[in-house]
């Protein structure tokens, strides 16, 4: 993917959440604190990808679980 000159699982919202988590913004982070990002934007996305192609009936409640975390995250950050 890196030859098409992007990084898989470093879309730039996956990214902005990871630094919003740290209460950081673009112009407040290091290089370092940029990578850290990208590798947990990264991380973040393969686990999904991984889960969401994983077999239903071994995973299937996992998957579940994640997604309904997920969507309540989703909810709390509309209504902040």
């Amino acid at each position: 993917m890196t030859d098409f000159g992007g990084y898989i699982g470093t879309d730039w919202e996956d990214f902005m959440d990871q630094l919003k988590a740290k209460s950081k913004t673009c112009q407040d982070v290091t290089d370092e604190e940029i990578e850290l990002a990208k590798q947990k934007a990264r991380d973040v996305y393969l686990g999904t990808a991984y889960l969401m192609s994983s077999n239903k009936h071994s995973y299937g409640k996992l998957i579940e679980d994640t997604s309904d975390a997920y969507l309540k995250c989703m909810m709390n950050n509309l209504r902040a």
